[in-house]
């Protein structure tokens, strides 16, 4: 599914769920599942990056960033009319996922305030990614046998250092999860339906 270690509003939630549908897929011993997240922001989200996210979080899952070259991303001047999306970020494997899953991947301009870089604290970001969310379940074969385009819907205690991650918008999320997002109850259940057995 799609990730972005610097998103402060919806991301930290996805990451939530990720770490809730691991623990249930552990407790049923469940071993055919291999949970994957791949990165919409390859410029920033390097190997050294990712690998600190995954260390900060406990995942254990995986976590993929490609390995293409990435154009530098350049935020948009305004946040209306036909320059409210920016460009760059652009990478050929990042562009192959977005075709095969149907994603859409959009740099476009930071908020206000900047949020600030947690590997490094002092540096305040500048420019966000617009992304896809939701959960994509794929067969040993390499078919898309289930996806989900809804945004995570997290129920419990958010980690510290997802926490930390927030913003205004995203601690209103906290407090009033997403109507109508996916939990890890719903990814279990499609899960459950996609392998033909109850887990």
């Amino acid at each position: 599914m799609p990730l972005l270690t610097l998103g402060t509003d919806t991301c930290p939630f996805t990451s939530g769920n990720l770490l809730q549908l691991y623990a249930k897929l552990g407790a049923a011993n469940d071993k055919n599942v291999v949970i994957v997240t791949i990165a919409v922001d390859p410029y920033r989200d390097t190997v050294k990056r990712i690998a600190a996210y995954a260390k900060i979080i406990d995942a254990k899952f995986q976590m993929w960033t490609e390995n293409a070259t990435t154009s530098k991303p350049v935020p948009p001047p305004n946040l209306s009319g036909k320059n409210s999306v920016g460009t760059g970020d652009t990478n050929a494997t990042l562009t192959a996922f977005e075709k095969f899953f149907g994603w859409t991947v959009q740099v476009v301009k930071e908020g206000s305030p900047a949020s600030v870089d947690w590997m490094a604290p002092y540096e305040k970001l500048t420019y966000d990614i617009n992304h896809s969310d939701g959960f994509w379940i794929i067969s040993p074969s390499q078919v898309v046998r289930f996806e989900s385009g809804n945004a995570p819907q997290f129920h419990g205690t958010l980690a510290t250092a997802l926490a930390k991650f927030i913003d205004a918008n995203g601690q209103y999320t906290y407090k009033h999860p997403t109507p109508g997002g996916w939990t890890p109850a719903q990814a279990v259940a499609a899960l459950s339906y996609v392998d033909g057995k109850i887990l």
